[in-house]
């Protein structure tokens, strides 16, 4: 039998069939060092939008509405968090916001938020004040297995304080246990109330601490604020809804008849790429904030 052209195969295609992509493959699995390398790698070629993502986040190319809608920022959910955050103060005569981040460990994510928000003011000419809040010293002991203590380990994803403050422009970094830094807090954000929040705490008893965010009066933050949780959707961490954020999260729920935190129910069959990050989008609703009932389409 002759052999089919070779036009009618793409590269891959010609590598499968010559059997030198398995045998590469094999050679990158066999090695634990490059085995996230061998991962990176496969997910690029069974998904070729990883690699758009990529390079649109390197070369920010075109308007803000556009790139965040394609996923081409590093933190995503930030962006989509931030952006809808400031579009609903708009909406409501506001002209400032806050944003916050719960765990900020090395900086990534904080530096990464003062980026987004410089990009959404000038989108949306809303002002938006960045706070970090973290022990500085790493997550702090389990309390009991609602902590999942066979996943997180005491001290881990300490904070290198002065290297992170000399590399933040704008951002103010809150440091201390939140059981304590989140009251002490609360008056500052009158003036720009909270309209996104990213949890990042890892354990059930930090995230439940910090969720004293939410009960301050309701001209601290926006009827709905915007809300990021990182460790529900994880499978190697063996993520449930009896331990962790999730427990947390129906706890709070359970204890505040007039506010519930919720999912985002079809953003992630509506999302233009396929993310996982949409799985972790929540909105706290406040029922009894004044400006709960304003229609916000009219101001659009």
């Amino acid at each position: 039998m002759l052999p089919l052209p070779s036009r009618n195969f793409n590269p891959m295609e010609r590598l499968l069939r010559a059997g030198h992509f398995l045998a590469f493959t094999k050679a990158l699995l066999y090695s634990t060092r490059l085995m996230s390398t061998a991962e990176k790698i496969l997910r690029i070629i069974t998904n070729p939008t990883i690699a758009l993502k990529h390079i649109w986040r390197r070369v920010p190319i075109g308007p803000f509405e556009l790139r965040y809608r394609f996923d081409a920022f590093h933190k995503p959910s930030y962006a989509y968090g931030i952006y809808r955050a400031a579009k609903l103060a708009k909406a409501l005569g506001k002209q400032r916001i806050s944003v916050i981040e719960f765990g900020v460990s090395a900086g990534a994510g904080l530096l990464e938020m003062e980026r987004i928000s410089a990009e959404v003011e000038n989108a949306t000419g809303i002002i938006i004040n960045v706070i970090g809040f973290d022990t500085g010293a790493g997550l702090t002991p389990p309390q009991d297995f609602r902590d999942m203590p066979y996943e997180w380990v005491i001290g881990q994803f300490k904070m290198d304080v002065d290297g992170l403050k000399r590399r933040l422009k704008k951002a103010r970094l809150v440091l201390g246990d939140v059981r304590h830094t989140v009251t002490e807090e609360m008056d500052n954000f009158v003036e720009a109330p909270i309209g996104f929040v990213s949890f990042d705490l890892d354990l059930y008893s930090s995230t439940k601490s910090a969720f004293q965010v939410f009960d301050g009066k309701e001209l601290t933050m926006l009827p709905r604020v915007y809300s990021y949780f990182d460790d529900v959707y994880i499978a190697d961490a063996d993520c449930g809804d009896f331990t962790g954020e999730l427990l947390a999260i129906k706890e709070f729920n359970d204890e505040h008849p007039h506010s519930k935190i919720s999912k985002i129910r079809g953003l992630t069959q509506s999302w233009n790429l396929r993310s996982l990050w949409t799985e972790g989008m929540y909105i706290l609703h406040n029922f009894d904030h004044p400006l709960y009932n304003q229609n916000v389409h009219q101001h659009s």
